[in-house]
C-alpha cells in the first residue's frame, strides 16, 4: 500500500522536473522518468517537506510501518532517485545527506494546481493538433509501461521488508595496507583482506553484515570513503595494516565509528605464519565483541576450533585469490594452478577447493573450456570442498551453478542455492546464482528480488549490476536494462560484459547501429573471446550487415578447428540471417554440448522468431524447462 497521501490536485516543479504524486509520475521536460514505486514514494516525501530535515527513523516508520527493514533499503532508494535526477559526482544537488540523521530536499520547489492546469488544457483542447494528440497518447503509453515495469521492484520491496533485520550492524573492511611496500607482496595483503572479510561475515551473519571485498576496493579507490560509507549505511570501518617478515605476520587494526569518527578500538597482533588462520579468527572475534559492547549486547558466538595451516599452502591460496580477482581467462587458469598447489600441500584445506570450483565455472562461461571439461571439474571441486566442510556457502553456490548450467537439474540447483543462502546469508554470489535460476524458469519477480538482495550485500559490484541489466533484458524490460547497463559503463567504461549485454538490449529495442557499436567494443576489450565475437556476428545480422555476419561465421568456423566455440550464438547468427534449418542444427549442438546459455532458452528473446517451430519446441521440451514454473 502506498504511503503517499498527497492532495490529488497538487503537483510540484523544480528545475526541469515535474512531480505529480496522484499520477505516480515524474517528468523531465515533459518526458516520463521511470522510478520503482517505493523510490517514487521516497521522492514525494522528500519534496513535500522540501527545505526541512527528514529524519531517517521517521522515514523508515513512514515507508515501512509494519516491517523491520534495514537502513540500507532507504539508502538504496535514495541512490536510485539521485540517478534518476541526474545528480552530479557529489550527489547533493537535490538531496542533501545530513550525516547520521537523515535527508533534506534542497531544490527550489514550486507547488502547482492541477485543477487550473486541467482547465487550461480543456480550453485548448479544441485547438489541439493531431500530432499533439499522438504525443499525449505516447505519454499515456509511456506512463503505463512505467507502472508495469515497477512491478518487479514492488515485489522486491515487499519481500525484502519481511526478510530484513533492523538490528544488523554494517562493517566496511578497507583493503589491508601493505606496510612493507613491496608490490610483489600485494597478493598477501589482498588475500588477507578477503579472508578477514569472510571470517567476519561468517561469525555472526544474523547480527553483522560485512561489505564484500569487491565493493570495498571500489570504495577505497573512490577517494571518498566516508561519504560513500554513509550512503551505504555503514556503521563501522576497519582499517588495517599488515607486515610479513620471515615466518611471522603482524597485523595492526583499528575500528572507527562512522557516526562520530571516533576510534572505538585498536590492537596489534603477531603470530607465526602457520597460525595465520587463528590470528584472523582472533581479530574477527575481537571486532565482533567490541561491536556487541557498543550495542550493549553480551552474547557472543561459540568459538570455533581453528587449526594450523601449512604456510606454503596458505600462500598458494592467497596467490590464487589474487589471480582469480583479475577475472580474466588467463587469471582464472593461473588461479586454478595455485589452488591445486594449496591442496597438494594441505589436502584437507576446503577453501581452495571451493574457489577452484568457481574458477572452473567462470572458464566455462567464458567459453574458455569445453562444457564437458569445465563444469564436471567445477562439480568435483565443489563436492570435495563440501566433503571437508559441509557449511561452505561458496562451495554450495558453485555446485548450484553446475546443476543450473550443465546438469539441467533445475530442482537441484534451486536447493543448492537455498542451502548456500541458509548457510551464508550475506554471501552475495549465492543470491546472484539464485536469481539466475529464477530467470531460467521465467519467474522474473523472484529473480529481481534475489539480484537486488545481492546488490544490497555487495553494492558496488559491477558484475552483479550487470546481472540486473541481464535479468531485465530477459524480462523484456529493455529500456530499464539499457539504463542499468549504462550506469555500469559510467562506473567503468572498459567493462566488457556490460558492453556485450548492452548490445543485446539495444537489438531488442531496434537500435541496431548502437548494438553493433557496443558489440565491437566488447570484442575489442576482450580480444580473442569467441563468445563475444559471435555476439558481434549476431549484431551484424540483426543490423542487416549480412556479409559482415557471414565473415564472423567463417571466422568462428576456422577457430573451432583449434578450440571450442559457441554453438548457441552461432545458431543465433543463422537465425537472424533467415537460415532456420542451420540455426536449429546449431541449437541442437548447443543442447548436446550442454552449452551454458541453454539454461536461458525458455526466456531468451533472441529465439522468439523460432519459438513456434516444431524443432525448437522439441529442443526446449528436452531441456525440461517447459515444466518449470
Amino acid at each position: 500500500m502506498s504511503v503517499i497521501n498527497s492532495d490529488p490536485t497538487i503537483s510540484y516543479e523544480f528545475d526541469a522536473f515535474r512531480l505529480i504524486p496522484s499520477e505516480h509520475l515524474l517528468l523531465r521536460n515533459g518526458t516520463p522518468i521511470p522510478l520503482p514505486p517505493k523510490s517514487f514514494e521516497v521522492l514525494v516525501l522528500l519534496v513535500e517537506r522540501n527545505g526541512h530535515l527528514f529524519e531517517k527513523d521517521e522515514m523508515m516508520r513512514t515507508l515501512w510501518p509494519d516491517s523491520f527493514v534495514e537502513e540500507a533499503n532507504l539508502t538504496h532508494h535514495i541512490w536510485i532517485i539521485r540517478r534518476a535526477l541526474g545528480e552530479g559526482e557529489n550527489g547533493q544537488r537535490y538531496i542533501r545527506t545530513v550525516p547520521r540523521r537523515g535527508y533534506r530536499f534542497v531544490a527550489d520547489v514550486q507547488t502547482q494546481s492541477l485543477v487550473q492546469q486541467r482547465e487550461l488544457t480543456a480550453q485548448a483542447k479544441t485547438h489541439e493538433s493531431p500530432s499533439r494528440t499522438r504525443n499525449r497518447l505516447t505519454l499515456f503509453l509511456a506512463v503505463s509501461l512505467i507502472v508495469v515495469s515497477g512491478l518487479g521492484y514492488f515485489v522486491y520491496n515487499r519481500m525484502s521488508s519481511k526478510a530484513a533485520h533492523s538490528n544488523k550492524v554494517v562493517l566496511l573492511v578497507l583493503p589491508f595496507e601493505n606496510t612493507g611496500g613491496n608490490p610483489d607482496e600485494q597478493y598477501f595483503s589482498d588475500g588477507m583482506t578477503e579472508e578477514m572479510i569472510t571470517e567476519l561475515a561468517n561469525l555472526r551473519p544474523e547480527r553483522l553484515r560485512v561489505i564484500p571485498r569487491t565493493s570495498s576496493l571500489q570504495i577505497k579507490s573512490s577517494g571518498k570513503v566516508d561519504q560513500v560509507a554513509r550512503e551505504l549505511g555503514v556503521d563501522y570501518i576497519l582499517e588495517s595494516s599488515i607486515l610479513r617478515s620471515n615466518n611471522r605476520v603482524r597485523i595492526n587494526t583499528r575500528l572507527i565509528s562512522i557516526r562520530d569518527q571516533t576510534h572505538v578500538w585498536a590492537h596489534s597482533y603477531e603470530r607465526e605464519l602457520r597460525d595465520v588462520l587463528s590470528l584472523q579468527n582472533e581479530v574477527a572475534r575481537s571486532i565482533s565483541q567490541e561491536i556487541a559492547l557498543q550495542l550493549n549486547r553480551s552474547d557472543q558466538a561459540d568459538s570455533p576450533v581453528v587449526r594450523q595451516i601449512d604456510p606454503e599452502a596458505h600462500e598458494a591460496y592467497l596467490k590464487g585469490l589474487f589471480y582469480f580477482d583479475k577475472f580474466s581467462e588467463s587469471g582464472m587458469k593461473t588461479s586454478i594452478e595455485y589452488f591445486k598447489r594449496a591442496v597438494e600441500k594441505e589436502p584437507s584445506y576446503a577453501q581452495p577447493y571451493a574457489r577452484m570450483a568457481r574458477a572452473y565455472g567462470v572458464l566455462g562461461n567464458f567459453n574458455s573450456l569445453r562444457p564437458e571439461e569445465a563444469y564436471p571439474k567445477q562439480k568435483e571441486a565443489a563436492l570435495k570442498a563440501l566433503e571437508i566442510d559441509g557449511r561452505l556457502g561458496e562451495a554450495r553456490t558453485a555446485l548450484g551453478w553446475t546443476m543450473l548450467f550443465y546438469d539441467r537439474d533445475w530442482n537441484g540447483a534451486k536447493q543448492e542455492f537455498e542451502r548456500a543462502i541458509e548457510i551464508s546469508p550475506n554471501f552475495a554470489p549465492a543470491h546472484q546464482g539464485y536469481a539466475c535460476y529464477f530467470v531460467a524458469i521465467g519467474d522474473f519477480d523472484r529473480a529481481m528480488s534475489e539480484i537486488l538482495q545481492a546488490q544490497q550485500l555487495d553494492p558496488v559490484n559491477l558484475n552483479i549490476k550487470c546481472d540486473i541489466g541481464w535479468n531485465l533484458y530477459f524480462a523484456r524490460r529493455t529500456d530499464a536494462s539499457i539504463a542499468e547497463l549504462k550506469q555500469v559503463l559510467e562506473m567503468d567504461p572498459n567493462y566488457s560484459i556490460a558492453h556485450s549485454f548492452l548490445a543485446g538490449s539495444y537489438q531488442e529495442n531496434g537500435m541496431f547501429d548502437q548494438a553493433v557499436a557496443e558489440a565491437e567494443k566488447a570484442v575489442a576489450l576482450f580480444d580473442g573471446n569467441d563468445y563475444r565475437i559471435a555476439i558481434l556476428g549476431y549484431a551484424y545480422a540483426r543490423a542487416g550487415k549480412k556479409q559482415e555476419a557471414r565473415n564472423i561465421l567463417e571466422r568462428l568456423k576456422k577457430a573451432s578447428r583449434d578450440h571450442y566455440t559457441s554453438p548457441y550464438t552461432t545458431g543465433l547468427i543463422y537465425a537472424s540471417l533467415g537460415e532456420t534449418d542451420e540455426a536449429l542444427d546449431w541449437l541442437e549442438k548447443a543442447y548436446e554440448d550442454r552449452f551454458w546459455m541453454m539454461a536461458y532458452l525458455k526466456v531468451d528473446p533472441r529465439w522468439d522468431s523460432l519459438r513456434s517451430h516444431p524443432r525448437f519446441t522439441e529442443i526446449l521440451r528436452r531441456t525440461g524447462l517447459t515444466s518449470q514454473k
